[in-house]
């Protein structure tokens, strides 16, 4: 007697298409820095520095119309070390790291020039998570002007941080300052994005308002503070709060002759678009 067969339907599956091979590193960590940088530029004024500017150095000497006076200086503190800069531009633009010079610190700079204005960037690394404080420091080209001068000069700032969740849980400390909205030297904009929410952020205010630094009242001028120093800091509250990764962003701000005071709005649109994936 014949045996009975079976018959099973099956279905042949099809050869996977095999995944594009994946870009160099090099390759999209810069696009994506080129790519944060047009975004910025082209949701709000902002200022072309001068060629070599936050290129080459450790600081930038004017950076065109008086904007600085060797400002835009680099410290980092790992761990309860003290602060270590300032720390040379390398122009790192291509996703490598180079050594800091303290701890297990790495970090890079790197200016994008876009045809509406530049973006300074600097990334810090630490591996071992012990970044407790960042800093930058120099002179800006606003020399000594104060509040009280009848310049319209200003520093702003905010104590609590913007947040930025894009791309994870990070927060960006801001300041802003410039001698007057009228004058030709362009205002000064900086960005600390920390991912970490609870960090102490100083920088020139009122007097006594600072914890680590007082800018001492000149009653006989009535100058409650000074917009010369390029100082931002932004520190840890205790050792819980030592971070992985630091990203500052630096731009100038000014068009058609008129230096550019950014209101909240166009802060955080300037935030929405740095993307914290080229770290």
């Amino acid at each position: 007697m014949p045996k009975k067969c079976y018959t099973e339907k099956f279905t042949v599956a099809r050869i996977p298409t095999p995944r594009p091979t994946p870009k160099p590193l090099e390759t999209t960590f810069h696009e994506c820095l080129k790519k944060t940088a047009k975004a910025i530029t082209d949701v709000v004024p902002t200022y072309k520095l001068h060629k070599n500017d936050g290129v080459k150095n450790n600081n930038i000497a004017d950076g065109g119309k008086d904007m600085y006076d060797a400002g835009n200086q680099l410290y980092i503190k790992y761990s309860s070390k003290e602060f270590h800069g300032l720390l040379k531009y390398n122009q790192l633009c291509q996703g490598q790291f180079a050594n800091a010079g303290v701890g297990d610190v790495e970090y890079f700079t790197c200016k994008e020039t876009m045809s509406k204005g530049d973006i300074f960037f600097a990334g810090f690394i630490s591996k071992n998570k012990k970044i407790s404080e960042f800093s930058t420091g120099g002179g800006t080209g606003a020399d000594n002007m104060y509040r009280r001068d009848g310049y319209n000069s200003w520093i702003d700032g905010e104590l609590k941080p913007f947040k930025h969740g894009r791309y994870g849980r990070w927060w960006a400390y801001r300041k802003s300052m410039a001698f007057s909205q009228t004058d030709y030297k362009p205002s000064i904009n900086h960005l600390i994005f920390v991912p970490n929410k609870n960090w102490e952020h100083d920088w020139p205010r009122d007097n006594n308002q600072n914890r680590r630094r007082v800018w001492a009242t000149d009653n006989r001028r009535r100058r409650l503070f000074t917009t010369d120093p390029d100082w931002h800091e932004t520190r840890a509250d205790g050792a819980n709060d030592w971070v992985s990764h630091i990203l500052y962003v630096m731009w100038g701000g000014q068009a058609n002759n008129q230096v550019i005071r950014y209101d909240q709005a166009q802060i955080e649109k300037i935030i929405s678009k740095v993307n914290m994936a080229c770290q």
